[in-house]
């Protein structure tokens, strides 16, 4: 063989080398390709899976924050009833008690303690007194708002002038006529009807507080007094 085809022969083996090597390359890239678009796409699966999983965590969240405001709201209204119910109590108690105090206060201004004791209209009183106080006391504790919170404590403070307004009584000089002296009429009468004054404004601003459609919160009436307390008068009642 001439050195000419020899030489030929070596450039055709190096040729098809040189295209095996290329050809290895060229399938080696595709391989690194594929891999690489198969990385893609579990990168884009990945980011889906992670959108979804955002997008149930923002779907719990919301429902977390809805029933959240459900709770606070049905605590609210279930608050608001309470605090009417306790003042219905207050006030379908109140009125009696008021009736039975002044019949008592009467009552001892005309007769010796030991006969007004018996009278029907002072026996009255002891049944009336306690369910009045026992929707005080519950009242108390329940009435969350501040101006009738006030009010129920001045009609707490208020009734608990009784007893010093009624024991003088027992040991007061009479007329003639047994009638006790009229300073401690008025005084003793003046207890309920400074009770039945603030029962006026309690239910007047019962009503604005629970009417149908609850205020705004913080809204107080204009006609309202608020840190006053109500007088407890001595004499010039009509």
């Amino acid at each position: 063989m001439e050195v000419g085809d020899v030489a030929a022969w070596f450039a055709v083996a190096v040729a098809l080398i040189a295209a095996f090597i290329a050809l290895g390359n060229a399938n080696s890239a595709k391989r690194q390709a594929k891999a690489a678009e198969s990385g893609v796409q579990e990168a884009k699966r990945s980011a889906a899976a992670s959108e979804a999983q955002a997008e149930a965590a923002r779907a719990q969240v919301t429902l977390m924050r809805e029933q959240l405001a459900l709770g606070q709201a049905e605590r609210l209204e279930q608050d608001r009833l309470d605090q009417r119910e306790a003042l219905v109590a207050v006030i379908n108690t109140a009125r009696p008690w008021i009736s039975a105090a002044e019949t008592a206060a009467l009552t001892f201004s005309i007769l010796p303690t030991d006969e007004a004791v018996r009278m029907d209209g002072v026996q009255n009183h002891g049944p009336a007194s306690i369910a009045f106080d026992q929707a005080l006391v519950q009242a108390s504790v329940a009435v969350t708002d501040t101006e009738l919170a006030r009010l129920v404590a001045e009609m707490i403070r208020i009734k608990g002038l009784m007893t010093e307004r009624f024991d003088p009584f027992h040991s007061c000089s009479r007329d003639a006529n047994g009638k006790a002296p009229l300073d401690l009429v008025y005084k003793a009468y003046a207890v309920p009807r400074a009770v039945a004054g603030v029962l006026e404004q309690l239910e007047q601003l019962a009503v604005q507080r629970f009417a149908a459609k609850p205020p705004a919160q913080g809204a107080t009436p204009s006609n309202s007094k608020a840190g006053q307390p109500t007088p407890v008068p001595t004499e010039g009642w009509s």
